[in-house]
């Protein structure tokens, strides 16, 4: 999911954008279940990304192993900072994937990955009374 965040970084700082996620991410693959909106503020050092993410995954239900959707809402809000700025700083891996490149596009991809990731349910079950593995 990348924005290109040129003219943002023009502005003053305060200057805002919003996105409606399904708009950023039509044209990729495996982005057809992300649903929600991104605010893009411009900050001093760079851009500061507000979230509010909904979205499907598949999952194992750990009683009876059969693969269901499981719905994740999540929030967040996360500082990225252009590559020539990170140039001047220390080289620190937390930056990693908060970079606006040399052509001011911002990509989302793996920021949006590690949030559903860290959301995912850590006992997914496909009702609450799942009877588990049924054997004849």
């Amino acid at each position: 999911m990348q924005i290109n965040v040129g003219q943002l970084l023009k502005e003053h700082t305060g200057a805002s954008r919003s996105y409606d996620i399904a708009d950023i991410s039509s044209h990729e693959k495996n982005s057809q279940h992300i649903q929600g909106t991104i605010d893009l503020l411009r900050t001093k050092r760079g851009i500061l990304v507000k979230a509010k993410v909904k979205t499907q995954i598949e999952e194992n239900c750990i009683r009876c192993l059969k693969t269901m959707l499981c719905s994740i809402y999540f929030e967040f809000e996360e500082e990225v900072f252009p590559q020539v700025y990170l140039e001047d700083q220390t080289t620190d891996a937390d930056y990693e994937n908060r970079i606006i490149d040399n052509n001011n596009i911002l990509n989302l991809s793996d920021l949006l990955r590690q949030y559903i990731e860290l959301n995912k349910p850590l006992k997914p079950l496909c009702k609450p009374d799942c009877q588990g593995i049924q054997i004849i």
